[in-house]
């Protein structure tokens, strides 16, 4: 099971070994803050996408 959370202007779902965290391309800035904060818990982007004014970055935990 999940959880799901809003940080600043960004929409985290924690999972177990993964994180999908949602934004508008105007909060880049936080977005990259967030991303590296996982970094350092041991997450690694899998993927990233983008569309209109959203992105969405997927990071996993490798056990």
């Amino acid at each position: 099971m999940g959880e799901r959370k809003i940080v600043d202007h960004l929409d985290i779902f924690e999972g177990e070994n993964n994180v999908m965290i949602t934004t508008t391309v105007s909060c880049g800035l936080e977005l990259v803050d967030a991303v590296d904060d996982y970094i350092n818990k041991g997450f690694t982007v899998a993927s990233s996408s983008s569309g209109g004014t959203n992105i969405q970055v997927y990071l996993v935990k490798h056990s």
